[in-house]
């Protein structure tokens, strides 16, 4: 055996060695059940999304409700279990929320977003949660959402049919711009315009390359000397550039402007800067401003997408929601030649479209896992020991979808939420789609108005269709991303009702 031959085989024995070393199974957690590792890396970076593994993972998951992983070079549970989520949610003492910088330090998303509301633990949470509460409690300009409507209308046209809509795009176009102005005081002037924003272009790419699958599978690859990674860190360079420009010129002319009146969200983060020694800093306002930003942008947009591919595949609720919303909000867009904008009081009065959306949020949860959460000590939960340390991802998707919880899960039934129904306030009703408890998603009230005013105004406007002719037969969407839910090319046909 030549020297070369045998230097492979010691380096082969060395890294099967190592890998068998990092993937054992530690003796705490073998007492729980365990999903095949290697078959399951090998989807992760194939790309295949979370939903589809908790479908496979079904049987298990009604079995055992906890399940054990080997997920980011760690040991994680994964649990279906909503009784369990709860305890979390309510339990600092017992469960807390881990960091990106310590799970996987250093790597892209940690670099993004940093320490902010969503990713902190609870003492750091609550300082974030005491500055940002205010600013979510403010209520949204109701005109704003209706501008973008407008818009959207202006960019359709007045042809009586659209076929093979990108309903992706036209939903992202949407959401971004109403994101804008009302979270970071900017118009990026998105839906008419053929080109994207250049800050939103490069924060997409950013997000696309932190969310690879690869990196989450094999994080120590996940850093900048990695020349795939080269693309990735240039956009990180100019997102924080462009957000170090505009939160220095935002606080100069609110500085200089003793009237200034703070709207937005960023403003009024960097109002509590300026007025509180204990605020946060310009990195935590951008940090904070960034994580709104991506979770107004794909959450609300995705689950349009869906509540939209839902009514296509189901016109006879499709037509029940087109009757409500033309019951309360009349068949006139224009009222004295200007866009109708919905009160608030008629938004209250929307019920079906309100359970329409919780339907949809039901069976196609935005985000499908609950990433990260830490037992700080052990900890039995219903005869189950969990260990101190253990790391916790609970599945949302998995939940909603469990006959355990809710009875024919997977059929699409907006009755369920109606009078004497499911009430999504109450936890016994086990809707954990906006999260639950204390870490409860801070814009769910900014997503449930726009996504109102977006879905009546279509749904007033256009019928609904299957692209190509294609009969509607209940068909499951189809989407891609392991991590946050996009939809896989959803096509749809719209054509103008009658006398609209």
């Amino acid at each position: 055996m030549s020297i070369y031959s045998l230097l492979v085989v010691i380096l082969s024995i060395i890294i099967v060695r190592y890998i068998s070393n990092l993937t054992r199974v530690p003796q705490n957690l073998q007492h729980i059940k365990g999903i095949p590792i290697w078959s399951t890396v090998y989807k992760f970076i194939k790309g295949v999304p979370r939903i589809k593994l908790a479908d496979e993972w079904s049987p298990l998951f009604q079995e055992h409700g906890i399940l054990r992983l080997y997920f980011g070079g760690k040991w994680k549970l994964i649990n279906a279990d909503a009784e369990l989520l709860k305890k979390m949610s309510f339990n600092p003492e017992a469960f807390d929320k881990l960091t990106p910088n310590r799970f996987c330090p250093g790597i892209l998303i940690d670099k993004i977003f940093g320490t902010n509301v969503l990713y902190s633990d609870y003492h750091e949470w609550k300082r974030h949660r005491r500055v940002i509460n205010p600013a979510f409690k403010k209520g949204w300009n109701l005109s704003t959402f209706s501008l973008c409507i407008e818009e959207l209308f202006q960019r359709l046209g007045d042809n009586k049919k659209l076929e093979d809509l990108d309903i992706d795009n036209l939903m992202q176009r949407v959401t971004v711009e109403a994101l804008g102005i009302e979270i970071m005081g900017i118009k990026f002037d998105g839906i008419l315009s053929p080109n994207q924003h250049e800050f939103v272009k490069n924060f997409n790419y950013l997000m696309r390359a932190a969310l690879t699958p690869a990196y989450f599978i094999f994080p120590k690859l996940d850093n900048s000397w990695n020349p795939f990674r080269f693309i990735a860190y240039k956009k990180l360079k100019l997102v924080n550039e462009y957000f170090e420009d505009l939160i220095n010129k935002r606080r100069e002319i609110m500085k200089q402007e003793q009237d200034y009146s703070a709207s937005d969200v960023l403003s009024l983060l960097i109002e509590s800067n300026l007025n509180d020694v204990n605020g946060l800093t310009n990195e935590e306002v951008k940090n904070n401003t960034l994580i709104f930003f991506l979770a107004g942008q794909d959450t609300t947009s995705f689950t349009l997408c869906a509540t939209l591919h839902l009514l296509a595949e189901h016109p006879e609720i499709q037509e029940k929601l087109r009757l409500e919303v033309i019951s309360v909000l009349g068949k006139d867009e224009y009222i004295n030649e200007r866009f109708q904008v919905p009160t608030n009081e008629q938004l209250n009065r929307l019920e079906f479209t309100n359970a329409v959306i919780q339907e949809s949020m039901r069976l196609y949860p935005a985000v499908t896992i609950l990433t990260n959460w830490i037992c700080k000590k052990d900890y039995n939960h219903n005869g189950l020991m969990i260990p101190k340390n253990a790391i916790i991802d609970s599945y949302i998707y998995a939940i909603n979808r469990s006959p355990k919880y809710f009875k024919n899960p997977n059929t699409f039934d907006p009755t369920r939420y109606l009078a004497g129904g499911i009430d999504i306030t109450k936890l016994e009703s086990n809707w954990f789609s906006f999260s639950v408890g204390n870490r409860m998603c801070l814009g769910q009230s900014f997503s449930i108005v726009e996504q109102k005013i977006v879905l009546s105004s279509l749904i007033r406007r256009y019928i609904v269709k299957p692209s190509g002719g294609r009969v509607p037969c209940g068909r499951e969407l189809n989407v891609k991303a392991p991590f946050l839910l996009r939809t896989d090319n959803l096509r749809l046909d719209f054509e103008r009702v009658l006398n609209s």
